[in-house]
């Protein structure tokens, strides 16, 4: 890679900034933050942001070219 802040700018894409229960997001359309800040990368004010879409009991991730993401796992907690 020509840019090394390129695959830490990808991986705080794929994390979000906060804790959400599942309660919250559902029968929801929400934008929530991610730990992507990089303004080389990220073109929103205040960290790049994905939708998040709750419907019955299921819970979709979308990205910004409105691609649906499937989520393998979660952590409740990252401890730094």
């Amino acid at each position: 890679m020509s840019d090394p802040w390129q695959i830490a700018a990808i991986l705080s894409y794929h994390v979000l900034n906060g804790t959400y229960y599942n309660t919250s997001l559902l029968n929801s359309s929400q934008f929530l933050t991610t730990l992507l800040h990089n303004q080389t990368y990220a073109n929103i004010t205040g960290g790049q942001k994905v939708q998040v879409v709750g419907t019955n009991d299921t819970v979709h991730f979308f990205s910004a070219l409105k691609e649906n993401a499937t989520v393998i796992s979660t952590v409740s907690r990252i401890a730094a």
